[in-house]
């Protein structure tokens, strides 16, 4: 599954995202999460995202960001998210995130 996250992540404009990705009827594998149209990201969206990974991952998904901003990527490493992730599951292109997944699919 791959959802695309597009402006800015902050208290308020994260309930949609929040109920999409933690409602689905049937878990995919994989979850890659497009962040290249992410401007602003504050600690509501930091914190909601690192939730969701963590339920995702729980549920037996793969998570993978790809296409964080310098910035967004800078937040991510400082609230510990990159952390949550499997090694190099946060790529700098949509292609390296497929490329990157490709281990997961079986």
């Amino acid at each position: 599954m791959v959802y695309e996250i597009e402006g800015s992540m902050f208290f308020g404009a994260i309930g949609h995202f929040e109920r999409v990705l933690l409602r689905t009827n049937a878990d995919p594998k994989t979850l890659i999460i497009r962040l290249r149209h992410v401007l602003f990201m504050g600690i509501t969206g930091l914190l909601t995202l690192a939730e969701v990974i963590g339920k995702m991952q729980k549920r037996g998904v793969w998570v993978l960001l790809c296409e964080p901003n310098n910035r967004i990527l800078d937040k991510l490493r400082k609230a510990g998210l990159l952390v949550m992730l499997a090694p190099a599951a946060c790529s700098p292109t949509f292609r390296d995130a497929l490329t990157s997944f490709a281990p997961y699919q079986s």
